[in-house]
């Protein structure tokens, strides 16, 4: 991304400021994950924490189509640094279900093969950047990374289905509830 933003025209002051405002918003989740988990538990938390960040890259994969470059750039970042709230949410949310889920004999096989299936996308994600390196080409990668959030998404919503029987609380939404 940085490569493609220097290509773009923006300054290298400008995306070390960016990265500051990413790792600021990262900060940010990391104290208001404690205050959401108190109120909807881990299972919610990481639910809702990876459909805002899938909601929050919208203005990314906007910024493919935009024609003006500067306008493209900052939605582009902006994007990505906004999208670190739900990201570091989930993250520490998948980190306490495993913590809670998982029996304590199995946490490091179960810990294994996440941090591998991790690195592995890792690479992919590396060797996508080799393959696809002309800037001009940046946007596939953006659609790429949002397939991936997507899938993350669902697969996630799957997740909390089976294990809730529900993914969201339709009858307090839709009917006052009789107390």
């Amino acid at each position: 991304m940085t490569a493609a933003l220097e290509w773009r025209g923006i300054p290298t002051y400008v995306l070390g400021l960016a990265r500051a405002v990413s790792a600021i918003i990262g900060i940010c989740a990391t104290l208001l994950y404690p205050i959401v988990h108190a109120r909807i538990h881990s299972v919610r938390t990481g639910l809702w924490s990876i459909w805002i960040q899938w909601f929050i890259l919208f203005p990314c994969v906007a910024s493919i189509w935009v024609q003006n470059q500067q306008l493209s750039s900052w939605l582009l970042m902006g994007g990505v640094a906004a999208s670190r709230l739900g990201l570091w949410m989930f993250d520490l949310a998948v980190v306490q279900e495993m913590q809670d889920s998982v029996p304590e004999s199995d946490r490091g096989v179960v810990g294994g093969v996440q941090n591998s299936l991790q690195s592995c996308m890792d690479l992919l994600g590396y060797v996508m950047g080799i393959i696809v390196s002309d800037p001009k080409d940046f946007g596939v990668l953006i659609l790429a990374s949002f397939l991936s959030v997507s899938c993350a998404s669902l697969l996630y919503s799957l997740h909390t289905y089976r294990i809730r029987r529900h993914i969201f609380h339709f009858d307090r939404l839709f009917f006052k509830s009789r107390e």
